[in-house]
């Protein structure tokens, strides 16, 4: 039905990472040559963050391991994405660097197919539709499944007697809020801080309200009203309902972790690191998660696909010593390390990850059968669409703007950016 192949989540779910190599001004390399090369990965992580120490533990696992190559961890960015294109621009990508969700379409002329690599076999095929090309070529290392429900704090919910597997379709939804709201909690809790976290109440609710005529029609350049007015109007009843946290404005991340330990929120739409995050404040909190509702020609469904850290290699810089390192990345015991703590499965189905408290919900999720989506944005907008959709539902949220203003909003960029990109 949809663009991207939709399949059960009966296959192991997959975090991707991608490896990238970027010219480093010595052109492509042999594996078998006689001089040290120094690789440059660079993801999209803060320098305090588990993952990236992993990626430091890793590394100089790999170099002791193999001589005469190094990887060299490029400097945390706080504006990763900007920066990757800037370097893509310029052909100047590091040799291996994070996809953050876009191998394919935005980075995939730049990296070196890794279709023929000994993993990939491996490679979860609930990754296709989000990681390869029409031909079937992968362009990143997925380590992960980046694998995103309707999180929510059980006790919360038992408090205010909703049951989350009942919850079906989005009317379902705001009447557990009803419910949740009337105990004195926030129903959701969101947060503004993070510019652009946003985009991702739409981003998650979107497939309810998006026919595959209207998806269709995306891809060639037709915006429907319609569609965007029902996913705005969806996200404007919860603000006029109440159902925000009080302190959206100057919410950050970490608070919407701590709300969900506490009991402050009944639901979250975040993804699975939060509620790992959470469980750092109270160790005791019964969090979960179950499928988004459903709507429209949809059944609930999950959203998901590479993740921020799938690894790409640049076809302009040293492509066979970055082979090696992605193959190394490959053993099951090194692939584990790239995914613990974050409540997600790993991206290659021969390596057996820990979900923690997440467990229970994920083989729940498993067992039904749902579906699993691309993310919204990355298969359906032009590229560059993400800081409107977020400007746009920020607005919806804090009622600076309304469903007819933020229609007219969004239509204009789709225009614009689709124009520019035909």
């Amino acid at each position: 039905m949809y663009l991207t192949r939709r399949q059960s989540l009966a296959a192991a779910g997959i975090t991707a990472l991608a490896g990238a190599l970027a010219a480093c001004g010595s052109g492509d390399s042999s594996a078998g040559s006689s001089d040290a090369v120094e690789l440059t990965l660079a993801i999209s992580e803060s320098a305090d963050s588990e993952i990236r120490k992993q990626f430091e533990t890793i590394a100089a696992d790999f170099a002791a391991a193999n001589s005469g190559i190094t990887v060299k961890l490029a400097p945390a960015s706080t504006n990763y994405e900007a920066d990757m294109k800037v370097k893509m621009a310029a052909n100047d990508l590091p040799d291996i660097f994070a996809t953050h969700g876009w191998s394919v379409k935005r980075y995939s002329e730049f990296l070196t197919p890794l279709t023929d690599e000994s993993w990939a076999a491996d490679v979860n095929e609930l990754l296709d539709s989000s990681m390869r090309d029409e031909n079937g070529d992968l362009f990143a290392f997925p380590t992960q499944l980046d694998l995103v429900g309707l999180m929510y704090n059980e006790d919360v919910l038992s408090a205010a007697g909703v049951d989350p597997a009942s919850l079906s379709t989005w009317n379902d939804f705001s009447a557990a809020c009803d419910k949740i709201v009337a105990n004195g909690t926030a129903g959701i809790y969101a947060y503004a801080k993070d510019a652009g976290y946003p985009g991702n109440l739409a981003n998650l609710a979107a497939y309810a309200f998006y026919g595959q005529n209207d998806l269709d029609g995306l891809l060639e350049g037709t915006f429907s009203d319609k569609a965007w007015k029902g996913l705005a109007g969806l996200i404007s009843g919860w603000a006029e309902a109440g159902y925000f946290n009080k302190d959206y404005t100057s919410a950050t991340v970490d608070d919407c972790a701590k709300a969900l330990a506490q009991g402050d929120t009944g639901f979250a739409l975040v993804n699975n690191t939060v509620a790992m995050n959470a469980m750092s404040y109270n160790p005791d909190a019964k969090i979960g998660y179950v499928t988004l509702p459903g709507g429209g020609e949809v059944a609930p469904y999950l959203v998901g696909g590479e993740g921020q850290t799938a690894l790409g290699v640049a076809a302009s810089g040293h492509v066979d010593e970055a082979k090696k390192f992605l193959e190394y990345l490959a053993q099951p015991e090194v692939a584990a390390k790239l995914v613990s703590g974050l409540g997600n499965p790993s991206g290659l189905t021969t390596v057996e990850a820990e979900l923690g408290p997440l467990t229970e919900s994920y083989e729940a999720v498993n067992a039904s059968g749902a579906e699993l989506l691309p993310y919204f944005d990355r298969s359906y907008m032009p590229n560059g669409m993400w800081s409107t959709m977020c400007t746009a539902v920020d607005s919806l949220v804090t009622g600076q703007g309304t469903v007819d203003s933020t229609t007219d909003q969004v239509r204009a960029e789709f225009e614009n950016l689709y124009g520019q990109s035909a």
